[in-house]
């Protein structure tokens, strides 16, 4: 099977940014991705959000793409601490909830 996907990371209000939620930034790459090739599964290939006092419910957003998106195969997380940021999913106990919420397909 066939795969395209897309990439966007929400860096908060860090350099002039504001903090967009998974749908926004993904939007036009994923229908851009999903145009590519009209019968291939869509990836988010990487996405994650700096930790703020919105990371727990900007991780239940991503579960909403499935709506929006039905060829959605997967999602990869940027899991990492960077000089933006603090993107891994264990950077707080609600980021860890929300998280495996998702992996359980409870998120709305």
């Amino acid at each position: 099977t066939d795969l395209v996907g897309a990439s966007a990371v929400n860096v908060g209000a860090v350099g002039g940014h504001v903090w967009e939620s998974p749908g926004a930034l993904l939007a036009e790459g994923l229908a851009e991705a999903a145009r590519l090739d009209p019968t291939a599964g869509v990836w988010v290939a990487e996405t994650g959000t700096v930790e703020g006092p919105e990371k727990a419910a900007w991780i239940g957003e991503l579960a909403a793409l499935r709506a929006r998106v039905p060829r959605l195969a997967g999602v990869l997380w940027y899991d990492v601490r960077d000089r933006v940021g603090d993107f891994r999913i264990r950077s707080s106990a609600a980021s860890i909830a929300a998280f495996r919420q998702l992996n359980r397909g409870r998120c709305s």
